[in-house]
């Protein structure tokens, strides 16, 4: 029997199991049951998992920077949930991220460098969840490092009494994803077209 739950007392919660009922499959069909019956409730008991953030939309790390503290996995175990931890701003679970679904909207994303991805499913999943509760105001944008309406409009020649949410999505996405020096792959997903294809198109029609 895997010492996970050798060990365990019986009426310990785990994977949305007692360990006594986790127990008795590992009995009838081995490991290879217990494996199944957890696969087979993941996406629930996963759902209650939440992710804190700082303002920036960093995972909170303790004070060497070294180790995550920022999630709670309380709704594994039936056990008691984690207070915010200090310099949290944001606390979304995993059904809310689920929910946002980012890459579809942001598909730019997934074009990016992977060390990147992370950085910026992050930022955007928070916008989203700004936008939604009607909290997206110009300062926590900018502390998300993410461009407001009115830079864009300043910084692409924009009318801004003209720049709509789709608007300002296409080139927040484009901005942001310039600043990561992101592929031209990565830009065309904007919906914005990246300086190389306008050049050539100039050349072209000369």
């Amino acid at each position: 029997m895997p010492s996970g739950l050798k060990y365990l007392p019986d009426d310990q919660i785990f994977g949305g199991y007692k360990i006594s009922d986790l127990k008795d499959i590992y009995n009838n069909k081995g490991l290879s049951g217990v494996q199944e019956a957890l696969k087979g409730k993941s996406f629930e008991i996963t759902k209650d998992i939440h992710y804190f953030y700082d303002e920036a939309g960093n995972i909170i790390k303790d004070s060497s920077g070294n180790n995550i503290i920022g999630i709670d996995a309380s709704a594994l175990t039936g056990g008691k949930a984690k207070s915010l931890p200090t310099g949290a701003v944001y606390d979304l679970s995993v059904d809310d991220i689920r929910k946002i679904d980012v890459t579809t909207k942001y598909s730019f994303i997934n074009e990016l460098e992977r060390n990147e991805q992370v950085s910026a499913k992050n930022k955007f999943t928070i916008l989203e969840h700004l936008e939604s509760t009607g909290k997206a105001d110009d300062a926590a944008i900018k502390a998300l490092g993410l461009s407001t309406k009115k830079e864009l409009a300043s910084n692409y020649g924009l009318d801004l009494t003209k720049m709509d949410d789709d608007l300002a999505t296409k080139y927040r996405s484009f901005d942001y994803a310039k600043s990561t020096g992101a592929s031209d792959d990565a830009l065309r997903k904007t919906g914005i077209l990246p300086d190389s294809d306008l050049s050539y198109n100039f050349i072209c029609s000369c």
